[in-house]
Order: structure tokens, then C-alpha cells, then sequence
């Protein structure tokens, strides 16, 4: 009976999990769009001469929902790949290609809410699609790209700035294969070898980097 228990509370412990690093990368990309949109209202404060703080708390209350919404959707894919249940989610090339598509697309959705911060001033109101018909007939947009970085520098700064705390928060976590991975390792041994020659299971780690 004490060995059932086990086994059931081992099915939900969380530490050391594949699943649990998902949830982390997630709750720290939530954090960064917050701290986003913190920083949206500092440099745009002159807009808001009546905000107070029930108000702002309650923008940022909503803006939760939102966030998350916009980060399921960026991270889509990298969570589909996360949560497929295949042996090869544990292989070398698969980490290192989910650490990039995790790096890449969530420094681009970090500059779309750079952008919007600076670009708030301009337009009074919250960047959108739209924003792309506005320079659908410019032929110099690198040029006004480089002239942008280097007006607002300090806004590359801080995507650089939040981009590595990404990175070093979640650096090389070491993550454990969920159970049903190892007791599939544990049958396909006892299959490979004869009886009297097995190899004792060990539980195999694996570096996440995103």
C-alpha cells in the first residue's frame, strides 16, 4: 500500500520535470511582458495624467489575459513540440532547435513591445497589425530602421538587457525524463538483455537551455 502512494505522488512531482521547465519558461516570459507594459506607462506617463493606482491596477490585471493569450500563441509551436509525447523530445538536436525557436521567437514578441513603447507617442494609441500598411510603400525601411535604432538606443539596450535575463534565468536547468519515458527504457533493457545480466535503471538527465 505505502509503495502505490509512492508511486502516485511521484506521478505529481513536478521538480525535475520536462513539463515543469515548460511552465517556467512560460511564468517567466508572463513576467517580462508585465514588466513591459511597467515600463510602457513610465515612458508614456505624460499621457496619463489621470491614471491612479486602483486604475493601473486594473489595466494590469487585464493585460494578464492578454499576455498570455499573445504568448500561447507566439510559443505555439515550441509547445506543441514540448508536450508531444516522443522519445526523440530528449535527444541533443531537438533541445538545441527548441532552445533557438524559444530564443527567437520571444526576443521578436520582447521587440514588438519595445516598438509599441516608443511608438506609442506618435500614433496615441496600441500598435497593431495596421502598422504594416503604414510602410507598405516605403522602399528605404532599413534605412529607417537603422535611423530608428539609433535615436532610441537605449531601447535596443533594453531588449539586449531582457533577452540575456531570459537566457540566464533559465540556464541549463537539469531536467529528468517523466516516469513513463523511464519505465519504457526500464522493459525495452530487461527485452535486450538475458536474465541475470540486466543493467540496473538509471535515471537519465537531460540540459535544457531554453
Amino acid at each position: 500500500m505505502t509503495d502505490r502512494l509512492k508511486r502516485l505522488a511521484s506521478v505529481f512531482k513536478w521538480r525535475g520535470n520536462i513539463y515543469f521547465a515548460l511552465i517556467q519558461s512560460l511564468v517567466l516570459m508572463m513576467a517580462l511582458y508585465m514588466f513591459c507594459r511597467v515600463v510602457f506607462y513610465l515612458y508614456n506617463q505624460a499621457f496619463f495624467p489621470d491614471m491612479t493606482f486602483s486604475r493601473f491596477a486594473l489595466i494590469m490585471r487585464g493585460g494578464l489575459r492578454f499576455d498570455l493569450s499573445a504568448i500561447l500563441y507566439l510559443n505555439s509551436l515550441f509547445i506543441l513540440m514540448m508536450i508531444i509525447p516522443a522519445e526523440w523530445r530528449f535527444r541533443s538536436w531537438h533541445r538545441k532547435f527548441l532552445s533557438w525557436l524559444f530564443i527567437v521567437i520571444n526576443a521578436i514578441g520582447l521587440a514588438a513591445n519595445i516598438c509599441d513603447t516608443i511608438y506609442y507617442e506618435y500614433t496615441l494609441r496600441r500598435t497593431t497589425l495596421s502598422v504594416f500598411r503604414q510602410f507598405e510603400n516605403e522602399t528605404n525601411i532599413f534605412g529607417l530602421l537603422l535611423t530608428f535604432l539609433i535615436d532610441y538606443w537605449y531601447a535596443l539596450i533594453f531588449w539586449i538587457a531582457l533577452v540575456i535575463s531570459r537566457g540566464s534565468a533559465l540556464r541549463n536547468p537539469n531536467q529528468t525524463r517523466p516516469r513513463p519515458f523511464a519505465r519504457a527504457a526500464r522493459r525495452s533493457d530487461r527485452s535486450r538483455h538475458p536474465v541475470g545480466q540486466r543493467l540496473a535503471p538509471t535515471a537519465k538527465s537531460v540540459h535544457w537551455t531554453f
